[in-house]
């Protein structure tokens, strides 16, 4: 049996400004993981990529805890691919 450690992959490529909630799921799942020692990935594709740009996201109830997802993720370390 193979002991190797996987990561585990979220992708999201929805646009943050019309549906935050598929990338603050992604996120948010990557986080978990990792707070519970996984190696965690989110793939940002297509419209997910403004992601990247906070000022993208709208300062609604989900977006705002889309913003707090992705702090997070960067303090503990989950990488993020285009």
């Amino acid at each position: 049996m193979d002991n190797t450690r996987k990561r585990l992959i979220f992708f999201t490529n929805s646009h943050p400004h019309s549906d935050p909630k598929p990338a603050r799921n992604a996120y948010h799942l990557a986080v978990s993981g990792r707070k519970a020692g996984l190696e965690t990935e989110v793939r940002l594709a297509g419209d997910g990529v403004f992601v990247t740009q906070l000022s993208q996201v709208p300062d609604t109830e989900a977006g705002l805890e889309l913003k707090r997802k992705v702090q997070e993720a960067r303090e503990l370390g989950v990488l993020v691919s285009l």
